[in-house]
């Protein structure tokens, strides 16, 4: 369990990249689940799912981070997470893990990253295992895209 000088994270991986995110916000992990397609939604949307009665957008997070999509294997799962009170599924490559790390371990992405691209989602950067994990935002990585993409589709 986490404390106040610490985080648990579920740690996910995209292609051979691994990513972090807080557990707090992570509602449920699921299998690929049948979607329904979204006309004229953006290349990073898959579709919507009905998980008990809630429409989740689905996001494809290989196509919404400019990465190459991957096939969906039995090791894919959907990550379902709470954008500004509405639920949204991310659809990973594997999940790997959850762990609990301390916060003054999470270092700031080095300055030539943060130059090159819109970091406003990276968290920062930790070390676990000897691999490097990218922990992400997601209210900042879901809050533009996500939200313009259901306004224009009326909320449904």
């Amino acid at each position: 369990m986490a404390s106040d000088d610490s985080l648990q994270i579920v740690i996910f991986r995209l292609h051979e990249e691994y990513y972090g995110v807080n557990i707090r916000d992570v509602i449920e992990i699921h299998k690929e689940a049948p979607m329904t397609n979204v006309p004229n939604s953006k290349p990073f949307i898959d579709g919507v799912i009905n998980l008990r009665g809630k429409i989740v957008v689905i996001v494809d997070l290989n196509t919404m981070l400019n990465m190459e999509r991957t096939e969906q294997t039995r090791k894919s799962r959907i990550i379902v997470m709470e954008s500004e009170g509405d639920p949204v599924g991310m659809k990973v490559d594997e999940v790997i893990e959850t762990v609990v790390i301390a916060k003054d371990d999470i270092q700031a992405p080095p300055s030539v990253i943060r130059e090159r691209i819109n970091d406003d989602y990276i968290q920062g950067i930790i070390t676990i295992k000897d691999r490097l994990v990218v922990l992400l935002d997601n209210v900042s990585l879901f809050q533009a895209d996500i939200t313009e993409e259901v306004d224009a589709s009326g909320g449904q």
